[in-house]
């Protein structure tokens, strides 16, 4: 016996099927919440489908009367059937009962598919066209303020974007000195934009994706919901919420909904308009709709009109108290607490994956047609995830974020999953990796695959592989986001003492018990000063650079580290070593961006090759180029990092024990400084007293003064950079003018460290006169190992004297030359006394012995123009002489050799002028 369904049965069992049922029975029907043809009069863009409550609802402004439905109702117009053949129709779409044959529904679908594709076709066309025109029209916009309109509003003050020059959008032409209002989607992706001209007059891009698209004014946490943009900016200065502008009324549930996605625990206020003064309020209409379908709240102007009216009216401060009051009397309504349709007696029969416990399963229901009971099959897929959103780097690359329990510990984790590997091989294995658990069946693993691309929460994050600033915020190497950024922030980079940013304490302990004990102690202050300095370089666009404190054993290098790693966390847990590849320590400077990076005794290194190879690789801030697996390259690693180094040797002597040559530009990327002895045992027994209570003081107290250092400088940017510049200008005009650039480039890494130390001072405790003095005395201890000239000029000098004094008498020929002589074996030139009495000598040096052994490791033609200058090299007159002289006569010819002479008596070490 055939049973017979009511209409109201099969209602219930199509709730939520609609987007199925319609290709089904061949109607193209837009996605859910945007325009598009109508099925019913062939309308091209004014039906819209909202499918609310998943009754397939509907509404077509291009139809006679501007006709509306549910899905059932449709069906009916779409076919020209009654209620009864249609709902008959809609039975056998979802398999209720025996009816379609398959080649009328596989042509049912065909049709309905190549209408939509040629639909979607159209419609991105028309979208790329208008983001294209929309970018077009940003490029040639300059942020000004007093734009008429704007001044029109009370919003004089606020900068917009202003139109340059006339743009043809279509067959309008927007004129030069409109204002522009860009609008972007939930990827903040460009989508549109809207011009407002001097009398008021808005023009909304055609073709752009509105639906959805809004302009955003970044503030508090606390999210609001407006139409226009001068209610918007009204809003965002009474209260700094975070404002979202939909532009016009119909827009408001849409964005509200992108808005919830993006930020489900937040709360969403909707600023309505107020249009008591209309026939109908939709203002409050409206902002009410969306409010119920995201659990916001409505806050309404007091009488008639939007909140910019009232700010004029009434003032900034009536209207802050009329927002709040809104704010206060409502009761915010959770999205989980929202009362969910009931289940129809004929139960969703389509395959589902749903979580059982601590596993996700692959569900199956099946109707016995006899009974009409539904039986589930149930088929395990995978340890439960959470689909809590998605991501996209800077690279493009996009991610789904997932988070679960790892077996076994029960450890939560959260991971930015690539959404290219997801139901690959690569993908399953990332997520045994893991600790998840995954079927084995390829069949299920396609469901969940399918899952993990389809459900769940789209909140957009960016994804991040730097630690530092980033959108607005500061990620610490551990993934913590301290302040508020533009969009969330999700680390995904790695690092090998990410556990060790963690806090215990409070600043003012940490002032009392470290920073107390550390007062007056030179080097234990510079260390605090690296610590502090790490995220102000960003901030100045400086480079990275390190400084590396030495001394033997017991001269307190362990206590310097641990002062100055207790201000971001654990002081022993932060210290990494030297003792690794160049490319590990460049993963850890990107997973250190903007941020200290402590490193540990470089005597511990094996190869000093790599520490010389490390130095300039960590400093210069990119890493190695690297092929990609789809061609071309992938993006270079970049970083920022201040790194504080200790080793029993500076880096000079511990290369060049090692045979490894140092270059200048070592010694002004990594500074070395002997550390200091220290003066101030506060009242201790001893230093050695002293060392432990510092210890075990950084070991209670530690990450707070990091975190409260951040805040502060998002804060006080723009303070803390004219501090910096000024404590530059201060610090070049203070050097001699002999300084070499070398040092003043040093000199100016100094003036940033004295600079943040200072600006710390509510942190430390100390005073900004006793953070300059130490930081001064730690340069100039710097100074008296470097030199104030050229480095590398004083190194030239020094290997050619060098080589003078080792084969002046063994290699060169004696002039006149004496065929009776011993002959020499590896002869470098010859040389000739041109006066007897003052002894000196002249040596003409073969020009392969002095590119080959003098120059070695220097451009010869760089090595005889800093001979030439000191007066070390003598060389032809006139304008174009090169560096080689002839020599006297020798059997009867000239050879060209390089004519070098010993250092003139004021010719120094340091290669002075």
């Amino acid at each position: 016996m055939t049973e017979i369904l009511k209409i109201s049965d099969i209602a219930r069992a199509a709730q939520g099927q609609w987007g199925g049922i319609f290709p089904t029975l061949g109607i193209n029907v837009p996605a859910r919440g945007k325009h598009g043809p109508c099925p019913i009069c062939g309308g091209k863009d004014r039906f819209h489908f909202d499918d609310i409550e998943g009754r397939g609802t509907w509404i077509c402004r291009k139809c006679e009367g501007k006709q509306a439905g549910d899905g059932l109702d449709l069906v009916c117009k779409a076919t020209s059937k009654d209620n009864k053949s249609a709902s008959l129709l809609v039975a056998q779409a979802l398999g209720l009962t025996a009816g379609l044959d398959v080649d009328t529904i596989r042509a049912n679908k065909a049709r309905s598919q190549r209408q939509a594709e040629q639909e979607r076709q159209r419609e991105h066309a028309r979208h790329k066209a208008a983001t294209d025109l929309a970018q077009n029209i940003l490029n040639q916009c300059q942020p000004a303020k007093g734009h008429p309109y704007m001044v029109g509003k009370g919003l004089a003050e606020c900068e917009v974007l202003i139109l340059q020059s006339p743009v043809m959008a279509g067959n309008v032409e927007l004129k030069q000195g409109v204002s522009v209002i860009p609008l972007y989607n939930a990827a903040r992706e460009l989508t549109t934009c809207q011009t407002i001209d001097n009398s008021g007059h808005k023009y909304l891009l055609a073709g752009g994706r509105k639906a959805g698209s809004f302009h955003c004014i970044p503030g508090s946490e606390v999210l609001a919901i407006c139409e226009g943009y001068a209610t918007g900016l009204s809003v965002h200065l009474a209260t700094g919420f975070t404002v979202y502008c939909a532009i016009d009324v119909g827009n408001l549930r849409a964005v509200a909904e992108t808005v919830r996605d993006q930020h489900p625990s937040a709360e969403i206020i909707l600023a309505a308009d107020n249009d008591a003064d209309h026939q109908e309020n939709i203002g409050l209409i409206k902002a009410k709709s969306a409010a119920d379908a995201v659990g916001g709240i409505v806050a309404l102007p007091p009488v008639s009109g939007d909140w910019n009216d009232y700010h004029q009216h009434h003032g900034i401060d009536k209207t802050r108290e009329a927002i709040l009051m809104s704010r206060k009397q409502s009761n915010v309504v959770s999205l989980a607490d929202k009362t969910r349709p009931a289940k129809s007696p004929i139960d969703d029969l389509k395959p589902r994956i749903e979580a059982k416990g601590s596993d996700l399963v692959y569900v199956v229901p099946k109707m016995d047609r006899d009974t009409g009971e539904i039986h589930e099959t149930q088929n395990w897929l995978c340890t439960a995830i959470e689909l809590i959103g998605r991501g996209r780097d800077e690279d493009g690359a996009h991610f789904r974020m997932i988070r679960w329990k790892e077996n076994g510990t029960g450890t939560e984790r959260t991971d930015a999953f690539p959404l290219e590997i997801v139901g690959e091989r690569e993908g399953w294995a990332r997520m045994r990796r893991g600790g998840l658990s995954v079927t084995t069946s390829r069949m299920l693993r396609a469901h969940l695959g399918n899952h993990m691309q389809l459900a769940g929460s789209d909140q957009f994050c960016r994804v991040v592989s730097r630690s530092g600033w980033q959108h607005g915020a500061y990620v610490l190497p551990n993934a913590e986001v301290v302040g508020n950024p533009v969009d969330p922030v999700f680390f995904n980079g790695r690092s090998a003492s990410a556990n060790a940013y963690r806090v215990s304490g409070t600043v003012a302990q940490w002032q009392e018990q470290v920073g107390a004990l550390a007062r007056d102690n030179v080097c234990m202050m510079l260390g605090v000063a690296c610590s502090l300095a790490a995220p102000v370089l960003d901030l100045v666009e400086a480079d990275s650079f390190g400084v590396h404190l030495f001394g033997n054993s017991g001269t307190g290098k362990t206590t310097i580290g641990m002062v100055a790693n207790s201000v971001w966390g654990h002081p022993e847990e932060l210290k990494l070593s030297w003792y690794s590849t160049a490319l590990g320590l460049a993963n850890e400077a990107a997973a250190h961006n903007d941020g200290l990076m402590s490193l540990d005794e470089i005597g511990q290194s094996t190869k000093p090759k790599d520490v010389a190879t490390s130095a300039y690789a960590l400093f210069n801030g990119v890493g190695k180029i690297q092929g990609a697996k789809d061609g071309g390259n992938r993006e270079a690693m970049r970083w920022r990092v201040l790194a504080l180094s200790t080793g029993e040797k500076d880096l000079e002597t511990f290369l060049h024990e090692a045979g490894e040559k140092v270059h200048a530009g070592h010694l002004v990327r990594l500074l070395n400084v002997p550390i200091q002895a220290i003066t101030n045992i506060h009242g201790l027994a001893d230093s050695r007293a002293h060392a432990d209570a510092v210890q075990q003081a950084a070991k209670r107290c530690y990450g707070a003064v990091g975190r409260e250092w951040v805040n502060y400088l998002a804060v006080h940017k723009d303070d803390v950079i004219h501090a910096i510049k000024t404590a530059i200008t201060a610090w070049q005009a203070r050097l001699p003018e002999k300084a070499s650039d070398q040092v003043r480039r040093v000199a100016s890494r100094f003036a940033i460290l004295e600079a943040a130390l200072v600006c710390g001072s509510h942190l430390t405790g100390w005073m900004p006169d006793e953070s300059k003095k130490a930081v001064q005395r730690c340069f100039n201890e710097w100074v008296e190992l470097f030199g104030m000239e050229n480095r590398e000029r004083k190194t030239i000098i020094d290997q050619v004297i060098a080589f003078l004094n080792s084969n002046a008498f063994s290699r060169y020929m004696v002039l006149p030359y004496d065929y009776t002589a011993p002959q020499i074996r590896d002869a470098a030139g010859y040389r000739k006394q041109e006066d007897p009495k003052a002894e000196e000598w002249t040596f003409f040096t073969f020009p392969h012995v002095f590119e080959k052994e003098v120059s070695k490791g220097f451009n010869p033609k760089m090595v005889a123009q800093i001979m030439a200058d000191c007066g070390m090299l003598k060389r032809d007159n006139g304008k174009d002489a090169g560096f080689t002289k002839r020599t006297p006569r020798i059997d009867g010819r000239q050879i060209r050799c390089y004519t070098l002479l010993f250092a003139p008596d004021d010719t120094d070490q340091e290669g002075g002028v």
